[in-house]
């Protein structure tokens, strides 16, 4: 191969592997931005979660009332959670463990 055809590969990988490295950059940022939410989002639920046993403690709540509601409303999803609703809510109508 001539030095020139040579000069222009290292060219292109050298601008290939700075490609590569910002995508990972703006990916690892991407990943930080979202794992930020999902702690901001537990911490939520978290606290909702703590809010609910405390009233649970005061007003009387019937479980299927609240299977029923959770049926309904997973309906209109296809379905999906309603296990892991229902399993949640149990755990919350049993109050602290």
């Amino acid at each position: 191969m001539s030095d020139a055809i040579v000069a222009k590969m290292v060219d292109l990988l050298s601008g290939l592997s700075k490609d590569i490295s910002d995508m990972a950059s703006g990916t690892k940022q991407q990943t930080d931005t979202v794992m930020t939410a999902l702690d901001d989002m537990a911490a939520h639920v978290l606290a909702l979660q703590g809010i609910v046993l405390a009233m649970l403690e005061k007003v009387p709540v019937d479980a299927a009332v609240v299977d029923g509601w959770l049926d309904q409303r997973t309906k209109e999803f296809g379905g999906s959670g309603q296990h892991k609703s229902r399993a949640i809510a149990a755990v919350l109508l049993k109050g602290p463990i």
